[in-house]
């Protein structure tokens, strides 16, 4: 019977998970600040059911637990990069400061973003990570074959917007709520509906900061380009959506808003 109602609370919680993507793809602007304010919050700009979303203080002790552990392990990295990379450096922070100083969403205003340039890092692919909620992790690949700062700036309001929108927290939120036995498919399925609201919340994060919307799109098919064409896109644990779905569900989305 417990087995039962645990079941039951993780399908009754993707689902209305889903149903919050859904309607952003049905209504297609409903993360636009512009067209559908209704559907965002009038204190700080972001959808209502990421305001709405509760951590208990266990999650937040937690949150910033990982957070202080994961910068110590990187500190060597955040010293040495204005000396090794000072170039790359002193773009990232104007990338990231143009997006957030743009930015509707108020969630951002006063946010807590230690951007970590990651000079020995050539032979990754020029992607990004967001780690701990608000450790932002930049290999120097991302500079040496992004074609230019509009694409790179791409990059970057995917992992802004994953903050923009809590999902760290809310995801260690669910964790928790399920006592722990969440199973590592439900998880990846809670990772996947946030990774497609990251996708439709970093194009309004470009285009309020002046950055073409389609510049995401053509890193995008420049990044899957540069992969390993074995990368295994079609795991069920695979957060993303596979790349021709995902292309679609971003151009779909310009199309409409932008």
């Amino acid at each position: 019977m417990v087995k039962f109602n645990l079941w039951l609370w993780m399908v009754t919680f993707i689902i209305c998970l889903s149903l919050n993507v859904e309607a952003a793809i049905e209504s297609t602007c409903e993360f636009s600040t512009q067209k559908y304010a209704s559907t965002l919050s009038k204190k700080n700009r972001v959808p209502l059911f990421v305001e709405r979303a509760q951590f208990t203080e266990d999650t937040k002790s937690f949150l910033e637990n990982l957070y202080l552990d994961r910068k110590k392990k990187f500190l060597r990295a955040i010293k040495e990069a204005p000396l090794r990379c000072p170039v790359e450096v002193k773009k990232a922070q104007m990338i990231v400061s143009k997006l957030l100083k743009n930015s509707e969403a108020k969630s951002l205003n006063s946010v807590e973003l230690d951007v970590v340039v990651l000079c020995s890092k050539e032979q990754m692919p020029p992607i990004a990570r967001l780690m701990a909620g608000k450790l932002l992790l930049l290999p120097i690949s991302l500079f040496k074959k992004s074609k230019s700062d509009a694409h790179m700036a791409a990059v970057i309001a995917h992992e802004i917007a994953h903050l923009a929108l809590f999902h760290y927290g809310r995801l260690r939120q669910a964790i928790s709520d399920s006592n722990f036995k969440i199973s590592r498919v439900d998880v990846s399925e809670i990772k996947k509906i946030h990774e497609d609201e990251a996708d439709l919340t970093s194009l309004e994060l470009l285009a309020s900061a002046g950055y073409d919307p389609l510049k995401a799109v053509e890193h995008l098919k420049h990044v899957h380009e540069l992969k390993d064409e074995k990368i295994n896109e079609t795991s069920k644990l695979s957060t993303h959506r596979p790349f021709e779905s995902r292309l679609a569900f971003l151009n779909t989305q310009i199309s409409n808003c932008y």
